[in-house]
């Protein structure tokens, strides 16, 4: 979950063939929506955990770009 501290600032690298390309009327499931369907609450603290650390990588990112510390 996230980038390790020693790659966060090395150009990424996609490749094209391996993203999902969503095609009209396609029927699909993702691993997610099937997680949270099976393991409900263990799904919830995983989901709460990504907020948590989505919220914390912003924060520092915000910090660098004005030059300070979180």
């Amino acid at each position: 979950m996230g980038v390790p501290p020693q790659y966060m600032n090395v150009d990424k690298v996609v490749i094209k063939g391996a993203l999902l390309s969503v095609r009209p009327g396609a029927k699909y499931v993702t691993l997610e929506e099937l997680w949270s369907h099976i393991e409900p609450k263990q799904y919830e603290a995983w989901r709460r955990a990504k907020e948590a650390w989505e919220a914390r990588m912003a924060k520092l990112k915000k910090a660098e770009s004005k030059g300070g510390s979180a």
